[in-house]
């Protein structure tokens, strides 16, 4: 992946538009999305743009993952960890967050439909 692909994802994964990140950088929005398109960009205005999605300069140069794999045994079980970037966390815990609020919804929901069910069956109830 290149720096230009890694700014704009990182820019979109964060709802900013291009003209947000142009105007904090002093840069017009032609600009970013030239950039963004593989065109060149000074250095300082690449650590600007850094600065703005609030990501290091090497997130966007590389954003790879670090891993180690340290074997003890034949059979490849040992220690795996696991570098993520200031980016990849901070998606991680947003997709968390939202899997937590997705659960107290479903748990919500669940509750709705049992109570509907039982005055459903208490209605069969008072018919008969």
């Amino acid at each position: 992946m290149n720096v230009s692909r890694n700014t704009k994802l990182i820019r979109e994964s964060l709802n900013y538009s291009q003209e947000y990140v142009a105007e904090a950088i002093g840069w017009s929005q032609r600009g970013v999305s030239q950039f963004e398109n593989g065109g060149d960009i000074l250095f300082s205005k690449l650590l600007k743009i850094a600065d703005v999605l609030d990501v290091s300069i090497i997130e966007l140069i590389g954003n790879e993952h670090i891993v180690f794999n340290l074997t003890h045994n034949k059979k490849a079980n040992g220690l795996v960890i696991n570098h993520r970037s200031k980016f990849e966390q901070k998606t991680f815990e947003a997709q968390e967050a939202h899997i937590e609020s997705l659960k107290s919804e479903n748990a919500h929901l669940k509750g709705v439909v049992d109570s509907l069910l039982k005055q459903t069956s208490k209605t069969k109830i008072r018919k008969k």
